[in-house]
């Protein structure tokens, strides 16, 4: 099996997601991979905690998992982000995320 990408990463709670968030950006998505963090791209203004909401909105689609199975761990004010995922599996979030960065794949 290969390694998983630098943004994600395996832990006794479940998967942890390196993030870099971008507020106020035309639209929300997940822009792809960028050094060891994934780039997500929000519409949300970062006021009044919108823009982690809108993070986690957008990530519980993507991932196919309900809003409860995600955590924001690290990084509430700032942009650099860590989410924890218990409702699925590494390869399942590998292969959900590069679903939408890499509709080829």
């Amino acid at each position: 099996m290969p390694p998983f990408p630098a943004w994600l990463r395996q832990t006794a709670r479940g998967v942890e997601i390196a993030v870099r968030v971008r507020p106020r950006s035309g639209q929300s998505r997940v822009a792809g991979a960028e050094g060891e963090s994934l780039t997500v791209k929000l519409r949300a203004p970062p006021v009044e905690g919108e823009a982690n909401h809108e993070l986690l909105r957008l990530m519980s689609e993507i991932l196919r998992i309900p809003r409860r199975d995600l955590a924001l761990v690290s990084g509430l004010r700032g942009r650099t982000k860590r989410l924890l995922v218990t409702g699925a599996t590494p390869e399942q979030v590998e292969a959900r995320v590069r679903r939408v960065t890499d509709p080829e794949a």
